[in-house]
């Protein structure tokens, strides 16, 4: 069992038992969606390691792709909109490129290494 899946069931055991904690500390492995999302709806403050984006030397890092709520797409920093395609079953919201407007992007080569010049950028619901 991989330890993300005892932290909820430990941290209400200390509640149950002992009272509820004003912060949860713990290491990477617990730095999921899931657990963040349970210690804030119990109004406890997750403290949890910082983790470096994995985005490969040379390409676009995730933030240099905007966000927009309104139309709930993302822009890519050529100002073409990624449109939102589906949510995974782990809560992962995916927005993809149009790959034919890609194919023709001069800056195709530090968007994505896609054989189908399309951009995939995902984002979990929480």
């Amino acid at each position: 069992m991989h330890d993300s899946h005892v932290l909820q069931p430990l941290v209400e055991r200390v509640i149950q038992n002992v009272q509820k904690p004003i912060a949860v500390a713990a290491d990477a492995a617990y730095k999921t969606p899931a657990i963040t999302n349970f210690l804030l709806e119990n109004q406890m403050l997750p403290v949890l390691p910082y983790t470096r984006p994995k985005t490969k030397d040379g390409f676009f890092r995730k933030h240099e792709y905007i966000y927009d709520e309104h139309y709930n797409c993302y822009l890519c920093p050529q100002g073409k909109i990624l449109k939102y395609a589906t949510t995974t079953r782990e809560g992962y919201r995916q927005y993809k490129s149009n790959p034919l407007i890609c194919a023709k992007c001069p800056s195709l080569s530090k968007c994505t290494e896609s054989k189908h010049h399309q951009k995939l950028i995902q984002r979990h619901i929480w």
